[in-house]
């Protein structure tokens, strides 16, 4: 762990899991909440992290920070708020309910923490690059529809991106926008909206 004091939450942790075993069943010595803690609380949440690549955003930090700073966040006493309506609804706010949640799944049936995001983007481009262009943008799989229109833009386009559960929307949607496709040669100016309540019919 990289910040001072951390391990005395994570036994602060254990103890609460230990008295929780001994309401359940009886007295638990310390070394056996340990072990219980590790094997159905620690190691699923931190399995989560890793399946997810969520330490891929944090490069200076390890596993065992995360999970302490993402479960501080949802279990810790006296919490006064929620910390993500994703993460609320995919790690429950009460850390023996998370164990009970997780009990009896594989790793390959452990959620993902993460969402996709529709964006529709709203190009102008340059008349003589349109058709070239047109090429360049369906090639990236993000892009999912792309329209040649008539009126106020040229292009419509339709995306999805992936995000984990701590980056906001509007970081990797302005990531993706201005570093691929603002980019291209031919991009004028582009136009971002996001969806904010959607309904499709089945074809």
């Amino acid at each position: 762990m990289t910040e001072v004091g951390q391990y005395t939450y994570l036994i602060d942790q254990i103890r609460q899991h230990q008295q929780y075993l001994e309401l359940a069943g009886g007295q638990t010595p310390f070394q056996c909440a340990a072990v219980d803690w590790l094997q159905t609380i620690y190691r699923p949440l931190v399995t989560l992290i890793q399946q997810n690549h969520i330490l891929d955003a944090f490069p200076q930090r390890t596993l065992t920070d995360l999970y302490t700073y993402m479960s501080s966040h949802q279990w810790q006493r006296g919490q006064s708020r929620t910390y993500h309506k994703e993460i609320d609804a995919l790690i429950p706010n009460d850390m023996e309910e998370f164990r009970k949640m997780m009990a009896g799944k594989s790793e390959r049936d452990y959620p993902e923490m993460q969402r996709e995001i529709t964006v529709f983007v709203l190009m102008n481009v340059s008349a003589r690059r349109e058709a070239k262009l047109m090429e360049k943008l369906f090639a990236i799989p993000e892009v999912r529809e792309l329209h040649s229109v008539h009126g106020s833009f040229d292009i419509l386009m339709k995306i999805v991106l992936k995000r984990d559960l701590l980056t906001s929307d509007a970081e990797i949607i302005s990531d993706f926008v201005n570093e691929r496709i603002r980019q291209i040669p031919g991009v004028v100016s582009t136009q971002t909206l996001i969806p904010g309540h959607s309904q499709m019919k089945e074809s």
